[in-house]
């Protein structure tokens, strides 16, 4: 069995498996950031080697087993590499005609209009802000070696989402929900304490201004709302009408 037949055979199986254990999995992205090479746990792909995988493994697999979860492009984060390998795959006709959605991390902000542009009426719409900016960054100055998560963060978090849903991304992710009140990531080579959306330390938690900001958008608008236009000295404004 070739590599492309037997990952696309354990993306089947996983999917299968949560079914009967009656959590259901509505979609599956065959890489987390596939052209974004790191020190963390990462994998390169081609664009080439995405296509054929999408086209000609893990679509007809999902097909020919009526798996229970759709496939979508993603989730891209580098603006260079990513981009190209998201525009390969809804390219072809093959192996877009098997793309239920597309998701894009937060490197992939200045496309996200484009992808709405070009893709959104081919997927349903289905196009997610797959991973917010988690803030403090390591490769600018001010940073912090305990994440601050502080007012700050959560004024330019909603800056973040407010630019994401105006180029017309129909979700949005946090990240990271959970983190001690350090923050520190996985990354050996350049250690980043990230913000979230709620710390920990020893039994005692902590609501931070960033978490108030995504509870106040999911307190008022319901799955399926409609975002309404506004402008002048609305621009920093964000409506919408519920169903």
């Amino acid at each position: 069995m070739s590599k492309s037949r037997s990952l696309s055979a354990k993306h089947a199986r996983f999917v299968e498996e949560y079914a009967t254990e009656g959590i259901p999995i509505a979609f599956v992205m065959p890489q987390n950031e596939a052209g974004y090479p790191q020190d963390y746990p990462s994998c390169e792909w081609t664009s080439s080697t995405m296509v054929d995988y999408i086209g000609n493994h893990l679509g007809p697999l999902f097909q020919q087993r009526s798996v229970p979860a759709g496939i979508w492009a993603g989730t891209y984060s580098n603006p260079t590499n990513d981009n190209t390998i998201g525009n390969a795959v809804m390219s072809n006709s093959t192996a877009a005609g098997y793309i239920d959605g597309i998701a894009l991390q937060w490197g992939m902000q200045q496309h996200a209009a484009t992808y709405v542009s070009n893709y959104a009426s081919r997927v349903d719409n289905n196009i997610m802000q797959s991973e917010h900016q988690c803030g403090n960054y390591p490769w600018e100055g001010g940073y912090q070696q305990t994440a601050p998560n502080d007012h700050a963060y959560g004024v330019e978090s909603w800056g973040l989402i407010n630019n994401w849903i105006k180029a017309g991304v129909n979700s949005y992710l946090a990240w990271n929900m959970v983190l001690d009140s350090g923050g520190r990531s996985l990354d050996t080579v350049r250690p980043w304490a990230q913000n979230a959306l709620i710390t920990v330390s020893g039994s005692d938690y902590r609501l931070t201004p960033y978490f108030y900001v995504f509870r106040h958008l999911a307190n008022f608008v319901d799955p399926g709302a409609y975002r309404v236009d506004t402008s002048g000295s609305f621009g920093e404004v964000l409506a919408f009408e519920n169903p």
